[in-house]
């Protein structure tokens, strides 16, 4: 084998999200690792679109999470002899290798990388999948994950950790956008931030409750949560029920709104569950303290009373009372953000390449 793998990645996912932004993170640091790359993924689809440029890449058409035919096609691939290894970014990637396996016989070792904390099913496909022979590691974005699928996989020896990566440099040269002139606030409004999907995991409900419960004490105080999501409707009701409309906004999607954040005075995370949490990362990094509820691997960021604030999961009381701490306790803030752009530096996307790439030479060696 020769120093550096040949890797093919795979990848399902249509849009660009965080995940896509880590397999660009990694591509990018295994390139200049000196490592022979291809990516396998969806034709239209944003990374093949974003990636082509830069990579080999091929693409397949997507016809559903059982995909039969990318199947055979990525087995066909995989006997041409080019590669060492596949690594697999999402289920669906998943699935597809595991069907290329049993069905058409495809030979390669299979990484599989785990983002989410929620255990896999029941089923005994998804047993068949996570537990088939030919997965020879789960790697995982945060211990909590990796605590889950040590215990699912029955196959603790194969499940390593590898965080997500975050550019601890992205907000040096990147212009400082306001947030209170996007919404067209007053420059006194103590602004509330949340970056996230607006699905059920999140947690907005509490988010909109804590919210309304500040106002009632600090009028000055305007909310905002950038994200789009399934949740859109019932929360645009929760806020119009109370009459809240100026008061806390849901301006969609927006590819710049993480550069709100610096802005903004206090980052709310009130989400139920997370596998990590790049946009606490992100708030580290630019210097906004941090409120979210302590599960899966935010406890891996937010160390209470020292890099962030901590409320129970579903408590907008309690989360209501941990923002005012932050707006009213100017020496809380500074020491919060300072021991947190201490901490975030762990997770700089320039490390992914060298901690992908030691599992890799464990599988291949």
């Amino acid at each position: 084998m020769e120093t550096r793998p040949h890797i093919l990645h795979l990848s399902s996912a249509l849009t660009w999200r965080g995940g896509e932004q880590q397999i660009a993170y990694l591509m990018e640091q295994l390139d200049l690792a000196g490592c022979k790359q291809s990516l396998y993924a969806p034709d239209g689809s944003a990374l093949a679109t974003i990636l082509s440029a830069r990579f080999h890449t091929i693409t397949y058409r997507k016809r559903g999470g059982t995909d039969v035919i990318a199947a055979l096609e990525l087995a066909r691939i995989a006997k041409q002899g080019y590669y060492d290894l596949l690594h697999c970014h999402d289920a669906h990637a998943h699935t597809t290798a595991i069907l290329a396996v049993s069905l058409f016989r495809m030979r390669l070792p299979i990484v599989l990388y785990r983002r989410v904390i929620f255990e896999p099913g029941s089923s005994w496909l998804s047993r068949y999948k996570y537990r088939h022979p030919a997965i020879r590691r789960v790697v995982c974005v945060s211990d909590a994950v990796a605590d889950v699928m040590r215990d699912y996989t029955h196959r603790a020896d194969i499940v390593r950790v590898v965080p997500s990566g975050i550019d601890t440099e992205q907000f040096d040269q990147a212009p400082r956008l306001d947030i209170r002139e996007r919404m067209g606030w007053p420059a006194e409004t103590k602004v509330i931030m949340g970056l996230a999907a607006l699905t059920e995991e999140k947690g907005i409900p509490e988010f909109i409750a804590a919210c309304r419960q500040l106002l009632m004490r600090y009028p000055e105080v305007r909310a905002v949560v950038f994200g789009e999501g399934d949740r859109r409707a019932s929360l645009e009701q929760h806020i119009a029920r109370y009459n809240m409309q100026s008061h806390i906004r849901l301006p969609g999607f927006d590819a710049q709104a993480k550069l709100y954040l610096r802005s903004a005075d206090v980052l709310l995370s009130p989400s139920h569950s997370e596998g990590l949490g790049t946009t606490i990362m992100e708030a580290f990094i630019s210097g906004t303290p941090v409120v979210a509820c302590p599960v899966g691997g935010v406890q891996e960021l937010i160390l209470p009373e020292r890099t962030g604030l901590t409320a129970p999961v579903g408590d907008p009381a309690a989360l209501a009372q941990q923002v005012a701490r932050l707006l009213t306790d100017r020496e809380l803030r500074t020491r919060l953000t300072a021991l947190a752009r201490r901490h975030v530096a762990h997770y700089d996307y320039r490390h992914l390449g060298t901690r992908m790439l030691a599992v890799y030479h464990e599988v291949l060696t």
